[in-house]
């Protein structure tokens, strides 16, 4: 019946978009693959788009998540290349429907999963272009904060095209929200501010992101969590005070790691209490942190895109 609601959804076909097959179930939702037809310099052309729709019956937050990503997606201040574009949003018949553009490729997660280990030069020119790409959501005239970096969100199209996916749970601005009490995501990734469910900033989604480096430079997480089984505050305490030890050096796992990566690193992950290091040492911004990989890496924007194609 879903498929049937968007085939005979006028707004969609006066969008021009058709329905061509199914590329995902989820609990509360299903993807689709489609055609869009858009005119261009009074031609006629087709394009390849993604349709995500909603159950009627899923939660108001999940609602409230699905909502969210599509006006970020769709709104003009928000499109970056390494954003994927949202098209059109429509609900009707409390169905919900999000049409982007379509993007094949590979997860980082699903990466690190075949290989282990990645290369050095890989892994830093990933994390260089999610970084240029926190640049430009943090900037003063956007302020979104993602509060989901992980390798399941970081993507790699086979052109060699990096995106950052998935922000259900992202907030605007960067004062404190209701949405920072809503503590969603994936635990092993967030900051120690999100776990207690206090304001998340930019240097939250720095703390993500150093995580994520560390586990595509290794093959390891930095930190030993918890066990299942457990409920969630016994899961917290524990990740909490494992947060208050020192990471292991991700040299120990790779010695080909030069020490001035691990240094970005520990800045990624730290500038706080938990990991005795002064607080002037910590990121303040992504700017800083990609000026630092380019001085130690000596490659450009440029360079970058080569070396994720290569």
């Amino acid at each position: 019946k879903m498929v049937n609601d968007l085939i005979l959804s006028k707004t969609l076909e006066e969008q021009g978009i058709s329905i061509e097959d199914v590329l995902g179930k989820g609990g509360f939702g299903t993807v689709y693959s489609g055609r869009q037809k858009i005119i261009v310099d009074n031609d006629v052309i087709e394009r390849n788009v993604a349709i995500k729709t909603l159950d009627p019956k899923a939660p108001k937050e999940i609602k409230d998540r699905f909502v969210r990503e599509a006006k970020i997606g769709i709104e003009q201040k928000y499109k970056h290349d390494g954003l994927v574009e949202g098209i059109n949003f429509v609900k009707e018949k409390e169905l919900y429907s999000y049409v982007t553009e379509y993007v094949t490729g590979f997860n980082l997660r699903e990466i690190i999963n075949r290989d282990k280990l990645l290369p050095i030069d890989f892994s830093s020119a990933v994390i260089y272009k999610i970084g240029k790409i926190l640049e430009f959501l943090h900037d003063p005239n956007r302020s979104i904060i993602h509060r989901d970096i992980k390798p399941d969100n970081i993507m790699i199209s086979g052109e060699g095209k990096v995106y950052l996916i998935d922000f259900g749970i992202a907030k605007i601005g960067f004062e404190r929200d209701s949405i920072d009490d809503f503590i969603a995501g994936s635990i092993y990734y967030m900051s120690p501010e999100q776990i207690k469910g206090d304001n998340t900033t930019p240097k939250s989604d720095l703390w993500s992101l150093g995580v994520t480096y560390y586990e595509a430079l290794t093959g390891e997480k930095p930190f030993v969590f918890y066990k299942d089984g457990v409920n969630y505050k016994q899961r917290t305490d524990k990740i909490l005070r494992d947060m208050s030890s020192r990471i292991i050096s991700p040299r120990k796992f790779n010695k080909k790691i030069p020490r001035k990566l691990v240094g970005i690193v520990r800045k990624l992950i730290g500038g706080n209490k938990i990991l005795n290091l002064p607080i002037s040492r910590q990121y303040e911004n992504a700017k800083e942190l990609t000026r630092d990989l380019q001085k130690v890496l000596h490659f450009s924007n440029g360079d970058a895109d080569e070396t994720i194609k290569d």
